[in-house]
């Protein structure tokens, strides 16, 4: 959650998350490269779909977050038939925020964390 809050953050005020930048701590290091991104997990080596949660290994929680950067990507950018976006950048902030502040514990797994977003 920490990595979608701070994605939308560092974004506010640009209301076209087509141009939001979705890379993490790409400004943290003098080469630009990032750690993370909430469009590509897979370029950083962490899953984007539970199909790929890792077991093992160093840093799982952080690889593993990539799942859920991944499904808050597509939820961001989800778009009707129309080419609109489904909900705006507020709304999905807000519904992430809501969703960890009040609807999960702190042993709550990525089944708890889907079923209480939707």
């Amino acid at each position: 959650y920490s990595d979608i809050f701070g994605v939308s953050v560092a974004n506010w005020g640009q209301t076209d998350v087509g141009r939001w930048e979705w890379r993490i701590g790409h400004e943290m290091r003098d080469d630009g490269t990032a750690i993370r991104s909430l469009a590509n997990p897979p370029l950083f080596g962490h899953p984007d779909h539970m199909s790929g949660f890792l077991t093992r290994g160093e840093n799982l929680i952080h690889k593993n977050s990539g799942i859920h950067n991944k499904a808050a990507y597509n939820v961001f950018t989800a778009r009707r038939p129309d080419g609109a976006y489904f909900f705006s950048p507020d709304e999905v902030t807000r519904l992430f925020y809501v969703t960890l502040s009040s609807r999960l514990s702190p042993s709550s797994d990525f089944v708890a964390s889907r079923r209480n977003m939707i």
